[in-house]
Protein backbone atom coordinates (compact mmCIF):
# COMPACT_ATOMS: atom_id res chain seq x y z
CA UNK A 1 0.00 0.00 0.00
CA UNK A 2 1.36 3.67 -0.81
CA UNK A 3 0.31 7.29 -0.12
CA UNK A 4 -3.46 7.15 -2.12
CA UNK A 5 -5.98 9.07 -2.95
CA UNK A 6 -9.68 8.80 -2.70
CA UNK A 7 -11.79 11.63 -4.12
CA UNK A 8 -14.54 13.06 -1.89
CA UNK A 9 -16.59 16.07 -1.29
CA UNK A 10 -18.48 14.82 2.08
CA UNK A 11 -18.43 17.07 4.91
CA UNK A 12 -16.08 16.41 8.04
CA UNK A 13 -18.34 14.43 10.69
CA UNK A 14 -19.18 11.92 7.23
CA UNK A 15 -15.90 11.97 5.85
CA UNK A 16 -14.24 10.51 8.65
CA UNK A 17 -17.36 7.45 9.63
CA UNK A 18 -16.58 6.93 5.63
CA UNK A 19 -12.73 7.17 6.75
CA UNK A 20 -13.20 4.17 9.68
CA UNK A 21 -14.88 2.18 7.55
CA UNK A 22 -12.38 1.99 4.47
CA UNK A 23 -9.28 1.68 7.00
CA UNK A 24 -10.89 -0.80 8.35
CA UNK A 25 -12.10 -2.51 4.62
CA UNK A 26 -8.36 -1.92 4.02
CA UNK A 27 -6.98 -3.14 6.76
CA UNK A 28 -8.86 -6.64 6.29
CA UNK A 29 -7.95 -6.59 3.09
CA UNK A 30 -3.96 -6.31 3.94
CA UNK A 31 -4.49 -8.98 6.63
CA UNK A 32 -6.62 -11.77 4.16
CA UNK A 33 -4.45 -11.11 1.17
CA UNK A 34 -0.59 -10.87 3.27
CA UNK A 35 -1.11 -11.96 6.73
CA UNK A 36 0.34 -9.06 7.94
CA UNK A 37 -0.70 -5.25 8.06
CA UNK A 38 1.83 -2.24 8.15
CA UNK A 39 0.18 0.40 10.72
CA UNK A 40 -1.43 3.32 7.98
CA UNK A 41 -3.19 6.84 8.43
CA UNK A 42 -6.17 7.87 6.71
CA UNK A 43 -6.58 11.74 6.22
CA UNK A 44 -9.56 13.52 5.49
CA UNK A 45 -9.26 16.38 3.64
CA UNK A 46 -11.47 18.90 1.46
CA UNK A 47 -10.13 17.31 -1.43
CA UNK A 48 -10.47 14.14 -0.40
CA UNK A 49 -8.43 10.99 1.61
CA UNK A 50 -5.21 10.40 1.04
CA UNK A 51 -3.75 6.72 2.80
CA UNK A 52 0.01 6.52 4.09
CA UNK A 53 1.53 3.40 5.72
CA UNK A 54 4.01 3.85 8.51
CA UNK A 55 7.20 1.84 9.09
CA UNK A 56 9.29 1.78 12.13
CA UNK A 57 11.39 -0.55 14.19
CA UNK A 58 9.34 0.32 17.33
CA UNK A 59 5.87 1.60 18.39
CA UNK A 60 7.29 5.22 19.36
CA UNK A 61 8.99 5.14 15.67
CA UNK A 62 5.27 4.77 14.38
CA UNK A 63 3.25 7.07 17.00
CA UNK A 64 6.02 9.55 15.61
CA UNK A 65 5.35 8.66 11.65
CA UNK A 66 1.73 9.62 12.48
CA UNK A 67 2.87 13.01 14.70
CA UNK A 68 4.85 14.22 11.54
CA UNK A 69 2.27 13.64 9.13
CA UNK A 70 -0.40 15.45 10.94
CA UNK A 71 1.95 18.22 11.74
CA UNK A 72 3.21 18.32 8.21
CA UNK A 73 -0.22 17.39 5.86
CA UNK A 74 -2.95 19.50 9.04
CA UNK A 75 -6.03 17.21 7.59
CA UNK A 76 -9.36 17.82 9.00
CA UNK A 77 -9.40 14.07 10.63
CA UNK A 78 -7.58 11.19 10.75
CA UNK A 79 -8.02 7.17 10.69
CA UNK A 80 -4.56 5.72 12.37
CA UNK A 81 -5.23 1.47 12.00
CA UNK A 82 -2.97 -1.24 13.64
CA UNK A 83 -2.88 -4.65 14.55
CA UNK A 84 -2.99 -5.22 17.88
CA UNK A 85 -5.03 -7.65 20.61
CA UNK A 86 -7.99 -7.05 22.85
CA UNK A 87 -9.45 -9.10 25.54
CA UNK A 88 -13.64 -9.60 24.53
CA UNK A 89 -15.83 -11.90 26.28
CA UNK A 90 -14.14 -14.97 24.17
CA UNK A 91 -10.96 -14.59 25.68
CA UNK A 92 -7.72 -12.89 24.45
CA UNK A 93 -8.02 -12.33 20.94
CA UNK A 94 -6.58 -10.17 17.70
CA UNK A 95 -7.87 -7.02 16.87
CA UNK A 96 -7.68 -4.21 14.17
CA UNK A 97 -7.34 -0.93 16.10
CA UNK A 98 -8.55 2.29 14.74
CA UNK A 99 -8.12 5.09 16.33
CA UNK A 100 -10.45 8.29 14.88
CA UNK A 101 -10.57 11.91 15.52
CA UNK A 102 -11.16 15.19 13.83
CA UNK A 103 -8.91 18.68 13.87
CA UNK A 104 -9.86 20.02 17.62
CA UNK A 105 -10.74 16.88 18.95
CA UNK A 106 -9.20 15.73 22.18
CA UNK A 107 -9.77 12.89 22.68
CA UNK A 108 -10.17 10.41 19.65
CA UNK A 109 -12.77 7.74 19.33
CA UNK A 110 -10.94 3.93 20.09
CA UNK A 111 -12.83 1.14 17.68
CA UNK A 112 -11.67 -2.26 17.67
CA UNK A 113 -12.58 -5.38 15.12
CA UNK A 114 -11.49 -8.51 16.67
CA UNK A 115 -10.81 -11.59 14.65
CA UNK A 116 -9.04 -15.22 14.35
CA UNK A 117 -6.61 -16.34 12.81
CA UNK A 118 -6.45 -19.63 10.76
CA UNK A 119 -6.15 -21.37 8.12
CA UNK A 120 -8.90 -18.03 7.41
CA UNK A 121 -9.55 -14.83 9.37
CA UNK A 122 -12.58 -14.59 10.30
CA UNK A 123 -13.88 -10.89 11.67
CA UNK A 124 -16.46 -9.71 13.97
CA UNK A 125 -19.51 -8.92 11.89
CA UNK A 126 -18.89 -4.91 13.39
CA UNK A 127 -16.49 -2.93 15.46
CA UNK A 128 -16.81 -2.09 18.67
CA UNK A 129 -16.47 1.17 20.69
CA UNK A 130 -13.83 0.65 23.31
CA UNK A 131 -13.88 4.18 24.43
CA UNK A 132 -11.58 7.19 23.89
CA UNK A 133 -7.67 7.81 24.02
CA UNK A 134 -6.20 11.44 23.96
CA UNK A 135 -5.89 12.43 20.33
CA UNK A 136 -2.71 12.72 18.66
CA UNK A 137 -4.34 16.08 17.62
CA UNK A 138 -4.00 17.13 21.06
CA UNK A 139 -0.28 15.91 20.65
CA UNK A 140 0.16 18.29 17.41
CA UNK A 141 -0.94 21.57 19.14
CA UNK A 142 2.05 21.31 21.66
Amino acid sequence: MYATSIATHAMPAEALRVAVDHAFAEARSCLIGCGSLAPFTIMCASDGYDIVEHHGRSARDIYRSVRDLLVREKPEAYAFVYDGFVDVDAGHTGALICEAACRGDAMARLMVLPYRAGAAYSFAESSICMGAVRSLFADVAR
